[in-house]
């Protein structure tokens, strides 16, 4: 029972850690109401940008995707060319 406990203390550990990054990202929402002006909606819109690139940066979002994109980029140009070859060749009677 020992290392079952365990097991739920860390699976219990993780999935708030997720529950505190989700409500950190989207704890800022800001809902536009109708008395606001132009100017009031486009400063919104600006800080809302604002928090996203910090975030993005935060995160090292780019730095993720471009690393994902070198590991399965020549396994995503594989899979297209091969499915390529099943459609001309389905396109050329067989």
């Amino acid at each position: 029972l020992g290392l079952i406990s365990l097991a739920s203390w860390v699976q219990t550990i993780i999935v708030l850690l997720f529950v505190l990054v989700s409500f950190l990202i989207f704890r800022e929402k800001e809902f536009v109401s109708k008395d606001k002006n132009y100017e009031e909606v486009q400063e919104a819109k600006a800080k809302k940008e604002k928090r996203r690139q910090r975030r993005r940066k935060f995160f090292k979002v780019d730095q993720i995707k471009n690393f994902f994109a070198r590991l399965f980029g020549p396994l995503i140009k594989m899979a297209n060319a091969r499915r390529q070859r099943k459609e001309e060749k389905e396109r050329n009677g067989g």
